[in-house]
C-alpha cells in the first residue's frame, strides 16, 4: 500500500515510512524526529497540544512527550492523549517524562533536595527563576505518583510498557534533577 494511503479499517501499522514526533520540544531539538512546539523557529513546526494535532491518523510510529504533560491542565492532558493515541499507528510507542511527584516527596522527607530544585521541579522553570513576564503555559499545573500516571496512560488506551526513572527511558537527557522525574513508555493497542 503506497504511503498515506488510508486503510479500510482506518488504522496503519507501523512502518518504516512512520513519522516520530518531538511535542512541545522547546529548544530539546532531536534528529530525526519532527520538532513541534508553540513556539517556532529553525527546526521547529507550530502545533498547538491543547488542539487537534495536525497529523493524520496513524501517520506516527513514535511520540515524545519530554518535559510537556505537567504543563497541561487535566482536560487538555486527557484530550492530548485521545489525540496521541489517534495519530500512532498499531504498535506506536508514547515516550512521557514528567516529574515524579513520589520521588520528590520521598527526597524531601530524606532532605536530599535543595529549595531552589524542589520549586523548579515542581512549579517550572520560570516560576523556579521568577520570571513573570514568561508565559503561563511554562508552570507546572500537576504532578503524580508514578501508579496515578501509568493508570491516566491506561485509562487512554495506551498499554504501558514501562515507568522507570527517566535516565532508563531517555539516556541521553541532560537534566539538572532526572532521579526525581519519571519516564513512561506505552504502545497502541489495536
Amino acid at each position: 500500500m503506497p504511503a498515506g494511503a488510508a486503510c479500510a479499517a482506518g488504522e496503519r501499522e507501523c512502518g518504516v515510512s512512520k513519522i516520530k514526533l518531538n511535542l512541545g520540544c522547546g529548544s530539546k531539538l532531536r534528529q530525526g524526529y519532527v520538532n513541534a512546539d508553540m513556539v517556532t523557529g529553525e527546526g521547529v513546526s507550530y502545533a498547538d497540544l491543547t488542539a487537534p494535532l495536525p497529523w493524520g491518523d496513524g501517520t506516527a510510529s513514535e511520540i515524545l512527550l519530554e518535559d510537556v504533560v505537567e504543563h497541561l491542565w487535566p482536560d487538555e492532558l486527557e484530550r492530548l492523549l485521545v489525540e496521541c493515541e489517534r495519530v500512532l499507528c498499531v504498535g506506536g510507542k508514547l515516550v512521557l517524562v514528567t516529574p515524579d511527584l513520589g520521588a520528590v516527596a520521598l527526597a524531601v522527607v530524606q532532605g536530599t533536595v535543595d529549595l531552589e530544585t524542589l520549586t523548579h521541579v515542581m512549579f517550572g522553570w520560570y516560576a523556579h527563576k521568577g520570571e513573570r513576564e514568561r508565559s503561563i503555559h511554562m508552570l507546572h499545573k500537576q504532578a503524580w505518583t508514578r501508579p496515578e500516571f501509568e493508570d491516566l496512560v491506561e485509562a487512554a488506551g495506551f498499554r504501558v510498557e514501562l515507568v522507570a526513572d527517566t535516565p532508563q527511558i531517555l539516556a541521553d537527557r541532560v537534566h539538572p534533577s532526572p532521579c526525581l522525574s519519571m519516564g513512561l513508555v506505552a504502545t497502541k493497542q489495536i
